[in-house]
């Protein structure tokens, strides 16, 4: 028999999940930037979270399945830096976890794709303009490289996703592999 408490975290998770998701992550409906943020229940839901894994070690399944979902809802919603935080925070909670993997990795990808490309060096370029030129393109392609090490992680530790197959494929494609 199941004490109350280990009863109601699941049912207060989804409601919380689910006010979080409507008050901070909105519909992606037009192309102006989406309204995104972590609001208070993000807080309670964390509390609840470490409570759970106290009450009942084997509900880790139960916590990834709910990272996962809440980050890619945050990644639908156009939310992409909320997304990765969902992503982390969940690692935290359960390290080494695949779809946790895969998930931040789409998070990284999604942010690298959308990181402006140095415009082609010309010459002459002035040393400052030389200098954010070589800025640019270092920072751009440490955070490719960044992406394709958490899809290789996610790979070594649950070789069935295919999905992060196919994206650390994409990814070597774009760093010329």
């Amino acid at each position: 028999m199941l004490d109350p408490l280990h009863q109601l975290l699941p049912l207060l998770h989804g409601a919380l999940a689910d006010r979080e998701i409507e008050e901070q992550f909105g519909s992606p409906l037009s192309e102006q930037p989406a309204t995104c943020g972590t609001g208070k229940q993000a807080f309670v839901v964390e509390r609840l979270a470490g409570m759970l894994i106290m009450v009942d070690p084997e509900a880790r399944a139960f916590l990834r399945r709910f990272y996962v979902a809440i980050a890619r809802h945050a990644q639908w919603s156009h939310c992409f830096p909320e997304a990765e935080r969902w992503a982390r925070t969940g690692l935290k909670r359960l390290p080494k976890d695949g779809s946790l993997l895969l998930t931040l990795g789409i998070g990284l990808e999604t942010s690298a794709f959308l990181t402006s490309v140095p415009a082609p060096r010309r010459a002459p370029l002035g040393p400052q303009a030389l200098r954010l030129f070589e800025s640019q393109t270092a920072k751009l392609g440490g955070l490719w490289e960044k992406v394709r090490r958490t899809f290789e992680e996610a790979i070594a530790i649950d070789p069935k996703l295919h999905e992060a197959r196919l994206r650390l494929g994409r990814v070597f494609w774009r760093l010329r592999k």
